[in-house]
């Protein structure tokens, strides 16, 4: 369970399923509760993946987000 806060990402960009996700995700981190994070971090990496194959977001995009929430 770790977030990365050096890699910068705008979140104002990313698909509001992406974004959501990442709200659940520092909820989860903040409340130190690594079994629902794991959970989320999978879900959310699974769906970037989702959109960077449909051409929504970028590669580079994709993989800071699976790099920023581990």
């Amino acid at each position: 369970m770790y977030i990365d806060k050096n890699i910068k990402i705008d979140l104002e960009t990313l698909p509001s399923v992406i974004q959501d996700g990442i709200r659940k995700l520092k909820l989860f981190y903040e409340k130190n509760d690594w079994f629902h994070f794991d959970l989320q971090q999978k879900a959310m990496i699974i769906s970037a993946k989702i959109y960077y194959h449909n051409g929504r977001i970028e590669l580079n995009i994709y993989n800071a987000l699976a790099n920023k929430y581990q």
